[in-house]
């Protein structure tokens, strides 16, 4: 490696080419001590104390050189086994000398600006006086020495450094400042940008490994008010982050709070990755997180930062295990590698506690926890089994029978094991958790896999996945798929398989005397599929096919300009159009359930489906068959068993050509015998020519006549024995945004026909506005009624819509003359609604005694992510809202409110609010008076208690709060207060309860992780203190 090291005198006079030895002893007479003892650091000489002694020693280095001296001219360069290229030039001075007969040792006075270029980055150093040694690759400043790296991307500092006297060495590319300072400005794990300072007496920077060693070292955020810092005997920054302390105090303000005798905090993730600090519930706890194989997707991001996330650079690399940190080194091991590229993963988990959460002893005991999860994917992919599992050893476990809820055995698990195969026609999954006891889970299941420094000081927050006790769980299989067996094709076309589920449903349940969770139902072969093909056909695919490509090819033809057209165009007309097809689709569904009492269950359901389909020539005949065979078995407990079969048939001819068609529906056969407690019960149904085993027989013709644009449309039905004989002729008539359609219905009784019933729709919509209205008339209950009215019924809707099609209006009503033969003028429904974006909004009218009466008003509001800014864009409101309120006029009951939602408030730089809450209120009765009067002092007592979240209020009030959180942050310009409260609706026990914490706490902006809080939690005996 060549490295060549530039100087560029930019003097306008230069007084020698080359000093002699004698001119630079006179120089160094002429200096001062000061200059002397930098000129003795740049030789690496012991030269005393005294001027004297400096002088007298440089004098003997001096006459050396110049025997050997060599020549040096301006701007000449000097080769280095370094093929990187060095330069540095002299942007000003105001005089400069030359100490030694071989040119390698120059003095430079007044205002002196140096500038070092390596790899595009640039370094700045200025002083009042610097001496250069180029043989030796040295140089040393004095009087107002600052030295200041330039912004590159790939530089961990981006800063100014000052001090007393500056060394620097181009070579090693070593800095040493005496009475250091150092300044750089970075951001925070909140995004916010921080001040950062150091001082030292003695301090060492490599600028090529970005490594900083402070003697005596102060590091904080502000120099003036040091509202948090660090003080050592030994301040090491490493690269990436790494920060290695020695005798260190951490400090708020001129508070002491911790002394460290050593700690090493890694800027890359450490092998293990440690989670150390204090919680209340855990006491001091270790979480350790080793990745054993493969990367774990599953490290939590810590969101607090410290003063080694100020040093860090952005890496977008991906990084992996190499000993005892991570790098961005790929594996080379192939199993490594495999993991990797497959997204498996095994990772070992190794907790610690002094303290164990839910425990049924009082007094204070640790828990050691060993756990694992695994992800393997194979074939591509398509096959995944993951894994897991946690165990632990509980002192104050029970050894024999368990004889309480709470209480847990020995040996503690939790673990699971899924696998699911994903192929191209169907998948298969299977889950199987196995637990020890109903709190193993959200004991050591909420855990943190973040590595912090501050946890150590820190009260730790840990998340709160798993807080509900696990009563039940279930072992699952479940599988579908759907296949196209070509061998088999047309005979089978498809099989397909919904679902085929299994399912072990595990109660912990106290079975003589002892409680363990034992199987409360089991369900094996929850079948549902289907099979459908074709039988018989008179199609023959390949002529069909080649219809198929002709009649395309004929109609592409039709597109291409006259020029282009094939003269000898082929002809479909000389192929059959008649044909016949008989097809089946079978669907079977089955399951056998066992519940823990031995009663089981079997049922199946075969059901079978015949179709067939036929025409002869197009437009003259189509025939249409489907008949079904069900067959049902039901085996319930060994106490009732059932069997069932069913025929059915639907029949369709159709004449095209003079538009007739003819229906038949009817049953054919049906066998059913039931076994009960001994008693049988049996029935046959054979077919019979009658209204109980026929449900459709018709005749019906229509056909559409044009007119510009009016179309009418004629069309008669014909309701045939052993149905009632009807004959329904009706009209359509459809002009633009108009339809009118009038059905007449004829009772025949041979030879008497009578009049019976007239039905008439009528649909008008223009623009933005919709009216339909539906008149029914009863002709022979008229004939009978008290009023004409009687035998009306009037059903009407009309909907207008504004432009933007995003506010609808809508009346609805339903009018009976007579209704039930008892009430007169009866609307069985009358209603206005109004639905926006956000609000639907209903009011709806009951009848009674022939007047209408207010039923009830039912509002929901759906916001979802709505967001608003004022004042600059500096005040921001954030809402996601789902609430329903329905007061009801007729019935104090069905009143009932529910809200789920959550609102974020913003002022920039000056308030932060989050609330969200879960709620409902079913019990609106209780607010009314002794009169049945609504008493809204009621409800607002009512709602009072419900806000006493500190006191015994929210225990005894209508509104049912299912979760709440409270959060504001009141952010200042160097600390946030935060005040946070939250509830939540906790099963423990067999029972729900409503279990609340309360936190308040100092963080400051440039240690967000450091807080001083106060935390208190109540779960429904009173308040008790977390830390």
């Amino acid at each position: 490696m060549k490295k060549t090291v530039a100087i560029l005198f930019f003097l306008l006079i230069l007084v020698q080419n080359v000093y002699s030895s004698d001119l630079a002893i006179i120089s160094l007479n002429q200096a001062s001590e000061n200059e002397l003892a930098m000129m003795c650091s740049l030789r690496n000489l012991d030269c005393g104390d005294s001027k004297s002694e400096m002088i007298s020693a440089l004098k003997e280095i001096l006459e050396a050189e110049g025997s050997t001296a060599t020549t040096i001219e301006k701007d000449s360069n000097t080769e280095k086994e370094n093929d990187e290229t060095f330069s540095f030039e002299i942007r000003s001075a105001n005089s400069m000398k030359r100490l030694s007969s071989s040119n390698s040792l120059t003095i430079l006075n007044g205002d002196v600006v140096l500038v070092f270029k390596e790899n595009n980055e640039e370094k700045t150093l200025s002083a009042q006086t610097i001496i250069v040694d180029t043989e030796n690759f040295k140089l040393a400043a004095m009087g107002e020495v600052s030295f200041a790296i330039g912004e590159n991307e790939e530089s961990l500092f981006t800063q100014d450094i000052g001090g007393e006297i500056i060394t620097y060495n181009w070579e090693t590319n070593i800095l040493n400042v005496t009475n250091a300072s150092v300044y750089t400005e970075r951001e925070n794990s909140d995004g916010d940008s921080v001040e950062f300072n150091a001082s030292s007496s003695l301090m060492t920077l490599n600028t090529e490994t970005n490594s900083l060693i402070l003697n005596d070292g102060f590091i904080t955020t502000n120099p003036t008010n040091a509202y948090s810092s660090i003080s050592a005997d030994k301040i090491a920054l490493l690269e990436h982050g790494d920060l290695y302390l020695e005798n260190a105090v951490v400090s708020l303000g001129r508070v002491d709070v911790l002394y460290l005798p050593y700690f090493f905090s890694p800027g890359a993730t450490m092998i293990g990755n440690p989670s150390i600090g204090y919680e209340s519930t855990r006491g001091t706890f270790v979480n350790t997180t080793f990745e054993l194989l493969g990367k774990y997707p599953n490290f939590e991001s810590t969101s607090s930062s410290s003063f080694t996330s100020l040093l860090k650079t952005d890496d977008s690399q991906d990084n992996y295990a190499t000993g005892s940190i991570y790098n961005s080194e790929e594996p080379t091991s192939k199993i490594q590698q495999w993991a990797i590229d497959s997204n498996s993963y095994f990772t070992l988990m190794l907790d610690a506690y002094e303290y164990t959460p839910y425990s049924i002893e009082d007094d204070d005991n640790g828990s050691v926890v060993l756990g694992y999860v695994s992800q393997a994917n194979l074939f591509d992919k398509a096959l995944t089994i993951t894994s897991s599992a946690i165990t632990s050893i509980a002192s104050d476990g029970i050894i024999g029978d368990i004889e309480s809820y709470d209480y847990y055995p020995v040996f503690r698990y939790d673990a699971s094991l899924s696998a699911k195969y994903q192929f191209e026609d169907g998948s298969i999954n299977l889950y199987m958790p196995l637990v020890s006891d109903p709190t193993v889970r959200k004991t050591y299941g909420n855990r943190l896999s973040d590595f912090s420094i501050d946890a150590i000081w820190n009260s730790q927050s840990f998340p709160s996945t798993y807080s509900s006790d696990i009563d039940s769980y279930s072992w699952s299989m479940d599988s579908k798929f759907n296949l196209s067996p070509d061998f088999l094709f047309p005979y089978i076309k498809n099989i397909k398989v919904s679902s085929f589920d299994s399912n072990i449903d595990y109660e912990w349940e106290k079975n003589d005397g002892s409680y363990s969770y034992v199987i409360d139902e089991m369900t094996l072969g929850d079948l549902d599929a289907d099979i459908n093909g074709q039988l018989f056909t008179t199609i023959d695919e390949n002529e069909e096919e080649k219809e198929n490509k002709d009649e395309l090819d004929e109609k592409t033809q039709e597109l291409l300009d006259t020029l282009y057209q094939s003269s000898n165009k082929s002809s479909t007309d000389n192929t059959s159009s008649s044909y016949y097809d008989l097809s089946y689709n079978l669907n079977e569904i089955f399951y056998y359930t066992k519940e823990d009492n031995d009663d089981t269950e079997l049922y199946n359901k075969s059901y079978l489906t015949l179709t067939s389909d036929g025409q002869v020539e197009p437009n003259i005949l189509e025939v249409d068959n489907s008949t079904t065979f069900n067959f049902i078995y039901d085996n319930v407990f060994d106490d009732s068993e059932s069997t069932s079969i069913d025929i059915k048939t639907k029949n369709a001819i159709q004449l095209p050509f003079i538009n007739l068609s003819y229906y038949f529906d009817t049953r054919l056969y049906k066998y059913s015998i039931t076994e009960e407690d001994g008693d049988i019960d049996e029935d046959i149904y054979e077919f019979e020519y009658s209204d109980d085993y026929i449900t459709t027989h018709e005749i019906e013709w229509e056909k559409s006549f044009y007119y510009y644009d009016l179309i009418i449309t004629p069309s008669i039905s014909l309701e045939l024995p052993p149905l009632t004989l009807l004959i329904e002729p009706s009209v359509t008539l459809n002009y633009k945004n108009i339809q009118n359609k009038t059905v007449f219905t004829f009772d025949i009784d041979y030879p008497d026909v009578e009049f019976t019933e007239v039905e008439n729709y009528i649909n008008y919509s223009i623009n933005d506005l919709y009216f339909g209205l539906d008149i029914y008339y009863d002709i022979e209950d008229s004939k009978t009624a008290n009023r004409l009215v009687d035998s009306l019924v009037l059903t009407s809707t009309v909907t207008y819509s504004n432009k933007d099609r995003n506010q609808y209006f809508t009346h609805s009503s339903k009018y009976y003359g007579l209704y039930d033969d008892s009430e007169e003028d009866y609307f069985s429904d009358f209603s206005f609604s109004y639905k926006n974006k956000f609000l639907e909004s209903k009011l709806n009218f009951y009848s009674e005694s022939s007047k209408l009466e207010l039923d009830y008003f039912k509002n929901t509001i759906s916001m979802e992510d709505y967001t608003k800014y004022w004042w600059k864009n500096r005040i921001g409101l954030n809402l996601d809202l789902d609430a329903t309120f329905n007061y009801s006029f007729s019935d104090i009951y069905s009143t009932y409110l529910s809200i789920t939602g959550s609102l974020s408030f913003e002022i920039a730089e000056f308030l932060s609010l989050d609330f969200s809450i879960t709620t409902s209120n079913y019990g609106f009765y209780n607010y009314y008076d002794d009169d049945d009067n609504f008493d809204f002092s009621l409800l607002f007592t009512d709602l009072a208690n419900s806000l006493d979240i500190f006191g015994d209020g929210i225990y005894s009030t209508q509104f049912n709060l299912e979760e709440v959180s409270l959060d504001m942050v009141h952010m200042m310009e160097d600390w946030d207060l935060h005040c946070k409260y939250s509830g939540s609706v906790v099963l423990s026990n067999y029972n729900y309860e409503w279990v609340t914490s309360v936190s308040f706490y100092l963080q400051w902006n440039t240690l967000p992780e450091l807080k001083v809080d106060e935390s208190f939690t109540n779960e429904g005996d009173g308040w008790s203190y977390d830390s």
